[in-house]
């Protein structure tokens, strides 16, 4: 799980965009890992990442969006990586919540230029802002 964003990364410079299609790499086998792992059923050590690699999707679609509109199959992909980075939010783990705020400046900086992610991501980051632990 750890070194699962920078593999993201890495096949998006290598193949281009053509790791985000439908039948692309990313989408096919590395989203359904990274889904896996962020799941619940996963041990806080495994969650605590999630945040890092959402970081790295933001910053591969993001970099794919410097050179023109998203395509639909980067939009699909979008929408299901946000709600990961915004359940790290609601996570039971302390670990997990305080890691996501930690990093939300990266997911901020990752998001910022795509297309609906800041509705998304602002009332997460006002509800990490409420979060009752003293961390």
């Amino acid at each position: 799980a750890q070194h699962l964003g920078t593999m993201v990364l890495n096949v998006c410079n290598t193949q281009g965009r053509q790791a985000l299609d439908e039948t692309g790499v990313v989408v096919t086998s590395l989203v359904p890992l990274f889904e896996e792992f962020a799941s619940t059923d996963q041990p806080d050590s495994v969650r605590l990442q999630t945040t890092a690699n959402c970081v790295a999707f933001g910053e591969a679609l993001s970099g794919f969006a410097e050179h023109g509109p998203l395509r639909p199959s980067e939009i699909a992909l979008l929408q299901r990586i946000l709600p990961l980075v915004v359940s790290t939010i609601d996570d039971r783990s302390w670990r997990v919540r305080w890691t996501a705020a930690a990093k939300f400046a990266g997911v901020i900086k990752a998001y910022d230029q795509l297309p609906d992610a800041m509705e998304s991501l602002v009332p997460a980051y006002e509800k990490l802002l409420q979060d009752p632990e003293a961390e």
